[in-house]
């Protein structure tokens, strides 16, 4: 395989990992939804220790619940391989919540008691409760 046909394939590879990531403008955009300002700033400062630890920084908008994150490579002049890596690490960041939240429920059953989470909770943000691979 050529090193076009490689670099290509790696990049197609990347763009379908930010899938829910728009790409308007030559950078990467996402708009996430919480249930007030509060989890708003948790999620803020949590996207923050990523762009420190990867060295980049994207632009974010908060607006009461709602947070908006854009990011871009300005040296570059557009996308770059570093912005489909930082997306991707705010996307674990999630899966990694929603693991943390079915190995509790896992713990609590093995004891013996019984935790359910409202309803109305799962059907406000049902990909938060989604089971975890075992």
């Amino acid at each position: 395989m050529k090193l076009q046909e490689h670099i290509r394939k790696i990049l197609k590879e990347m763009v379908n990992e930010s899938k829910d990531w728009g790409d308007s403008k030559q950078k990467l955009e996402k708009t996430f939804k919480f249930k007030d300002f509060n989890e708003s700033i948790e999620f803020v400062n949590k996207v923050a220790k990523i762009a420190e630890q990867q060295n980049h920084h994207p632009d974010i908008d908060i607006k009461y619940n709602k947070v908006k994150i854009s990011i871009t490579d300005h040296e570059k002049g557009g996308v770059s391989e570093k912005c489909h890596k930082f997306v991707k690490s705010i996307d674990d960041m999630g899966n990694e919540e929603l693991t943390e939240y079915a190995r509790t429920l896992k713990n609590a059953r093995q004891q013996g008691v019984e935790l359910r989470f409202p309803k109305s909770a799962i059907k406000a943000n049902p990909s938060r409760f989604r089971p975890y691979n075992r």
